[in-house]
């Protein structure tokens, strides 16, 4: 059965990266900025103190206008850097200049930013979590690494979100035990909450 689910979420991969790619750079940007107003709108964003968030890469929602804004609104920014084959931590930062590409061309924190201590941290959190597809379930297929999978399962207390175009909401996402499901998904169109 395990086999059967990762060949579903491999086959589902390739399909739902084709569509996302297929939407150009001037539609993506203005979905984008739509996906943002709707996020930085909702009570949840306001009440956060934290936001960890992803820095987008290739033809994922861009976050770059979301990072800053958080920044100039006094919020405590996180975003992840890779740090193995299985891991990967968040660390804050304070200003996008504390950003720099790392493998593949990913825009990770420099090594000067501190990691994320919760011990050392009050308030909300809010997590801003990418996907290549979701369900009104909250299910996620992620990239196939299990980061934020891994990364959750012990993070604590947090607000997970969403951030999809339209296109990469699907009926169902085959799902196995160890993924977990994101509290919301925002849209260019809708907010769509889970259990509410």
């Amino acid at each position: 059965m395990g086999t059967d689910i990762n060949e579903v979420k491999k086959t589902l991969r390739k399909e739902m990266k084709r569509r996302r790619n297929s939407i150009d750079n001037a539609s993506r940007l203005e979905k984008s900025q739509k996906i943002i107003q709707r996020l930085i709108s909702l009570s949840d964003f306001s009440h956060a103190a934290n936001i960890f968030s992803y820095v987008s890469y290739r033809s994922e929602v861009d976050t770059w206008q979301f990072l800053k804004l958080c920044l100039d609104r006094g919020k405590r920014v996180y975003v992840p850097r890779v740090l193995d084959k299985e891991n990967m931590g968040f660390f804050q930062i304070t200003s996008l200049d504390q950003l720099e590409q790392g493998g593949m061309d990913i825009w990770e924190p420099t090594a000067a930013c501190p990691p994320y201590c919760h011990e050392k941290t009050s308030g909300q959190n809010m997590m801003i979590i990418p996907g290549l597809a979701f369900d009104d379930q909250g299910k996620r297929l992620g990239y196939g690494g299990g980061y934020y999978d891994r990364y959750l399962y012990t993070f604590g207390p947090c607000l997970k979100i969403g951030l999809a175009f339209e296109c990469q909401i699907i009926p169902a996402v085959p799902c196995g035990r160890t993924d977990i499901k994101v509290d919301g998904i925002v849209t260019e169109n809708a907010y769509i909450k889970m259990g509410g």
